[in-house]
């Protein structure tokens, strides 16, 4: 019987058509990233254009549970302990920012109304009362108490405290610290006085003798790092990719950027006071942090509870925290740099 022939060009076709066969099943030993999505433009405020940044230094977060026999966690430094003096007259003074406090809260009650309520307030024969800004109000949370320092009257039912400054992508939703000590964007009527279900309360500061402010946040040092002109603080800029909770305090504390050798996994406050209310996806300034991620970073803070650790969304600037410690989150290394 004579055996069928199989002509060259014949061939080379059916070997090719059969490459392309398995090509489309082979999986490659590294995947390619999958693109998520267009990415929006971010979204600048208005008022981003006209802001400026107090020169102060920047207290602790207040952690104080040792959660992890690796070194580098918040626990493990001590740099600007917070500090206040109960003036003995319904207010509080930080005896690190040097801004005053009202020592109570003014109940619950819309945005609105808070503000008014501040702007006139007359207070220990001060009149010059704010409703402090959502940098101003995250100074004084410490997150291992509730979410203030016992200095401060308590007040059980208040689940929000209100600042002056809307989220910059609407006009609908205003900036908030919370009981648990994070912060984030509510819409204003969600309060009870507005109609909602959930209790919004505030409280006002003054500031004494006005911080020396400058108009850029950040200074790009040429070496892969960024100084913040506000608390001396110095970033690195690019970033290494997603770790583990323990991994990213590793990481850390072995890095050798800029010829030091002091950097560390920053505290909550520390990742917080890069993130810029004016800004949205990211909210941070992408001309001096190229390339960062729109997704969450770890910070060095435990809970109160003492395994969640607390993050920072860079798309809102929202902090929260989560008990997911091996699940990879991104990594900003920070050092203390010159203090002010």
């Amino acid at each position: 019987m004579k055996k069928a022939s199989v002509q060259p060009g014949k061939l080379l076709v059916c070997l090719a058509a059969w490459a392309c066969v398995m090509t489309a099943f082979a999986k490659p030993a590294v995947e390619p990233p999958k693109l998520k999505g267009a990415r929006m433009p971010q979204v600048i405020a208005p008022e981003h254009a006209t802001r400026t940044w107090p020169v102060r230094p920047l207290a602790d977060s207040g952690s104080k549970l040792d959660t992890t026999p690796v070194f580098g966690e918040d626990s493990d430094y001590v740099r600007v302990p917070q500090s206040y003096k109960d003036n003995g007259d319904g207010t509080v003074t930080d005896n690190v920012t040097g801004l005053m406090w009202t020592k109570a809260d003014g109940g619950e009650n819309t945005w609105e109304a808070y503000v008014t309520y501040c702007d006139q307030l007359s207070l220990a024969g001060y009149t010059d009362w704010h409703l402090p800004d959502a940098e101003e109000a995250f100074t004084i949370i410490d997150i291992s108490a509730s979410p203030f320092n016992s200095v401060f009257t308590a007040n059980r039912d208040a689940k929000y405290f209100w600042t002056m400054n809307r989220q910059a992508d609407g006009d609908d939703k205003r900036w908030e610290v919370n009981q648990g000590g994070g912060t984030g964007a509510h819409l204003k009527n969600l309060t009870i006085s507005a109609g909602g279900n959930r209790a919004f309360h505030g409280r006002c500061v003054r500031e004494p003798s006005p911080s020396k402010r400058v108009k850029e946040h950040f200074t790009d040092n040429k070496d892969g790092t960024v100084t913040d002109n506000g608390n001396g603080l110095v970033w690195m800029q690019l970033e290494p990719g997603e770790m583990t909770w323990e991994d990213a305090i590793k990481y850390c504390e072995n890095l050798v950027l800029a010829t030091k050798q002091d950097w560390r996994l920053p505290d909550i406050k520390e990742l917080k006071s890069i993130s810029d209310y004016t800004l949205y996806s990211p909210s941070i300034d992408m001309g001096y942090f190229p390339g960062l991620k729109v997704t969450y970073h770890w910070s060095s803070s435990a809970t109160r509870q003492e395994k969640p650790r607390w993050y920072l969304n860079f798309e809102s600037g929202l902090t929260a925290y989560t008990e997911k410690l091996d699940d990879p989150l991104d990594v900003k290394c920070v050092r203390a740099g010159n203090s002010k």
